[in-house]
């Protein structure tokens, strides 16, 4: 198939798509999946909210610099235009490759499983409890009847 001389994409993108994929982005689902795991390593509530309003920070600035690149080079494919500018062909190569084989399949699992997790949670607290964890329980199950009794280690969880 011949290719299609002086045709160009329209470049423009809109306040409502650009913060959609922002959000999408930046955000995606890990923001369901990780207060958690902050608030657990910070002792006060005021550090909490710093970590999340420096996070947030440092995710605009990220944002800045790519809409700064984008205007820079203005050409179809990214980041990969991007790396391909400033650090050479073979580190793209290397980045097109890891993005196809580990970057965004990582993602995808990510969110897979934060799906997964929310759809298989039981509907009742006492669902699942850890008393009635056993060897043929769901390893989720067991877990989150863990976090939810905060019985550390919970009455025969696994036990034959």
């Amino acid at each position: 198939m011949a290719a299609v001389q002086g045709v160009e994409l329209k470049r423009q993108i809109g306040l409502y798509a650009a913060t959609a994929i922002t959000v999408g982005n930046i955000i995606g689902s890990g923001i369901f999946r990780s207060p958690h795991s902050v608030a657990q390593e910070l002792p006060t509530l005021p550090l909490v909210l710093l970590a999340w309003v420096v996070g947030g920070v440092l995710s605009i600035c990220g944002s800045l610099v790519l809409t700064e690149l984008a205007v820079t080079h203005p050409r179809t494919g990214g980041l990969y235009v991007f790396i391909r500018e400033s650090f050479g062909d073979a580190w793209a190569f290397t980045f097109g490759w890891a993005n196809l084989w580990v970057i965004k399949p990582t993602v995808i699992a990510s969110i897979t499983t934060r799906r997964w997790a929310s759809a298989t949670a039981p509907s009742s607290p006492s669902a699942a409890s850890p008393s009635s964890c056993s060897r043929s329980s769901t390893g989720w199950a067991c877990a989150r009847a863990r976090a939810r009794s905060r019985c550390s280690p919970p009455p025969r969880c696994w036990a034959s």
